[in-house]
C-alpha cells in the first residue's frame, strides 16, 4: 500500500514492481480523479484506464502510473493505492 499526494507541481506518480508471467495484479485507488497506466516489461503501455485484475502474461520489471485526470474536477489531493500481487498457479 501506498499513500501520497497529487498536487499541481507534483500530478503524476509511478511505481515499479517485478512480476512472475502467470501472476495476477490487483488494485484499488482512492482519491483524486485519475488516469492510471501500466507499462509492461517490453515499453509497451496499457491505459489510460485499467480492469482492477489483470493478468501479468510476462515475467520483469512493470511500471503503475497514475496521473491527475485533467479532464474531471477534483484532481489534486491525497490518495491511497494497494497493489495486491498473487503468484502464479
Amino acid at each position: 500500500m501506498v499513500e501520497g499526494r497529487l498536487s499541481p507541481d507534483q500530478s503524476s506518480a509511478s511505481f515499479a514492481f517485478q512480476a512472475k508471467a502467470g501472476a495476477r495484479l490487483q488494485w484499488v485507488l482512492s482519491g483524486p480523479a485519475v488516469h492510471v497506466v501500466l507499462t509492461n516489461p517490453d515499453g509497451e503501455a496499457e491505459g489510460p484506464g485499467l480492469p482492477r485484475d489483470i493478468l501479468l502474461s510476462t515475467a520483469g520489471r512493470y511500471i503503475f502510473s497514475l496521473a491527475s485526470n485533467t479532464m474531471a474536477e477534483g484532481i489534486y489531493g491525497p490518495f491511497r493505492l494497494e497493489l495486491r500481487m498473487l503468484s502464479p498457479r
